[in-house]
C-alpha cells in the first residue's frame, strides 16, 4: 500500500487514478475478476480493504496487484515489500490495522533532513503501539487537524499528509495516541509483548534483520524502489 502511494506521488497522480487507469487493467490480465471490477477496485480504498484482510499478500487482489506492479515498473520481487509474505499464509486473520498509523516525530525529522517521506508497513501492525525509533511516542491514527482516521490506502493519499484535509502529520512534539475503534487481532496476541520489539516481530519474515535495523536511525528509503 505504501509503495503504491509513493509511486503515485512520484508520478504526480492520486493513488485512485493510478490504480484505476494503469494498474487495474493489468490486474485483470493477471486474474483479477472483471465482473464489477470498478466496485472491487473502490474497495481497495476502504478500512476493511482486501489488502488489509489478506495482510497484503494472501488474497486475489493482493496477488494480482503485485504481479501488475512488477510488470509495470520492471521491478522483481515486490512481494518482499510485505512484512508477512511467508507468515501470512499461516494466519487466519489480518494482523494489520484498518486505519493508517504514524509517528509524527519520524515524519518531522525526515522532512527536516530532506529525506523521502513514506509510511513504513511496520506502523500498520495492530500490536505495535509505539514507534520503534521513538519509544516514548505512541503511534497516532487520527489527523490532529480534522480528527479523522483514514484507510492505509486512501483515494487521495499523499506521503505524510492527511488525505481528508491535507494537513501535515509530522510534529516535533510528542503526541498522545488517540482512541481507536480497531478490531482486536483474530489470532493469539500473547506472542506480542508491547514493551519488547523482538517479541512483536516474531511472526515477520526476516525478523532478526528487522530487529537489528530498528536499533539504527529509522530512515526512509532514499529512492522510489527501495
Amino acid at each position: 500500500m505504501g509503495y503504491i502511494v509513493r509511486l503515485a506521488d512520484y508520478h504526480c497522480v492520486t493513488p485512485s487514478r493510478l490504480i484505476r487507469d494503469e494498474i487495474a487493467p493489468c490486474m485483470m490480465a493477471k486474474g483479477f475478476p472483471k465482473l464489477n471490477w470498478r466496485k472491487q477496485i473502490e474497495r481497495l480504498f476502504i478500512p476493511c480493504s482486501p489488502l488489509i484482510r489478506g495482510n497484503e499478500i494472501r488474497g486475489i487482489a493482493d496477488q494480482t496487484i503485485l504481479l501488475a506492479l512488477e510488470e509495470l515498473t520492471g521491478q522483481n520481487g515486490l512481494s518482499q515489500l510485505s512484512l508477512l509474505h511467508g507468515a501470512s499464509m499461516l494466519l487466519t486473520g489480518s494482523v494489520l490495522r484498518r486505519h493508517q498509523a504514524w509517528c509524527p516525530i519520524c515524519l518531522q525529522q525526515w522532512l527536516q533532513a530532506g529525506c523521502m517521506i513514506y509510511t513504513p508497513l511496520i506502523w500498520l501492525l495492530k500490536s505495535l503501539g509505539e514507534c520503534p525509533q521513538h519509544r516514548e511516542q505512541p503511534l497516532i491514527d487520527k489527523c490532529p487537524f480534522c480528527h479523522h482516521s483514514f484507510a492505509p490506502l486512501a483515494p487521495r493519499s499523499s506521503p505524510g499528509f492527511c488525505p481528508r484535509c491535507n494537513g501535515w502529520l509530522g510534529s516535533q512534539k510528542s503526541q498522545a495516541v488517540l482512541d481507536t475503534n480497531e478490531e482486536p487481532a483474530s489470532f493469539d496476541c500473547s506472542i506480542f509483548v508491547k514493551d519488547s520489539l523482538e517479541r512483536q516481530l516474531l511472526w515477520l519474515d526476516h525478523s532478526e534483520e528487522l530487529i537489528e535495523k530498528a536499533k539504527l536511525p529509522f530512515l526512509p528509503p532514499q529512492n522510489l524502489w527501495a
